[in-house]
C-alpha cells in the first residue's frame, strides 16, 4: 500500500508541474560505497526544496518514529532541501504539524525542517481525493 499512496501522490502533484512547480520520483545520490538514497518525492517549488516521504502507516498521534525523522533529516541534508515531509494518510482527527527546525549542527547552515502532514485519501462522501495533490501544495504554503 506504501508504494500505491506514493504513486497516487506523486501523479496528483505531477498534473500541477508548470514553470514554478517540479517534482522528481524515487532521485537517487551515492550514499555509502554501491549505496543510494532515495526520498519518495523531491518538489521544488519556485527557489524552495522539500524532501517528501510517504509513509502508510496509521500514528495514534502526532509523533512519528525516531526512524523515519532520521531519514526524513538525511534525505533534506543530502538534497539540500529545506524542508523534510513525512506524509501519512489521514484517519483520525490528527492535526498536521507545524514546520519544527531539526536541531541545528554546530556551524551547519541552513538549517533543516521537518513536518507532518496527514493527508486526506477519500472525501468526505467516500470517495477518491483527487485534489490531494492541490491540499498537499496548500498545506506547505502555510
Amino acid at each position: 500500500m506504501n508504494k500505491l499512496f506514493e504513486e497516487y501522490v506523486f501523479w496528483k502533484l505531477k498534473a500541477l508541474e508548470n514553470e514554478q512547480i517540479k517534482v522528481q520520483r524515487q532521485a537517487s545520490k551515492p550514499f555509502w560505497q554501491r549505496r543510494t538514497i532515495r526520498p519518495d518525492l523531491v518538489l521544488q517549488i519556485g527557489q524552495r526544496k522539500y524532501v517528501l516521504d510517504t509513509k502508510w502507516k496509521v500514528l495514534q498521534n502526532n509523533a512519528p518514529s525516531i526512524e523515519d525523522l532520521k531519514q526524513l533529516y538525511v534525505y533534506g541534508q543530502y538534497f539540500k532541501a529545506e524542508r523534510g515531509v513525512l506524509l501519512y494518510p489521514k484517519m483520525h482527527t490528527l492535526k498536521n504539524s507545524p514546520v519544527i527546525p531539526f536541531q541545528p549542527i554546530e556551524n551547519e547552515t541552513p538549517t533543516i525542517y521537518g513536518q507532518v502532514l496527514f493527508l486526506p485519501i477519500l472525501t468526505e462522501s467516500g470517495k477518491l481525493n483527487k485534489e490531494i495533490g492541490k491540499e498537499l501544495l496548500t498545506s506547505l504554503n502555510k
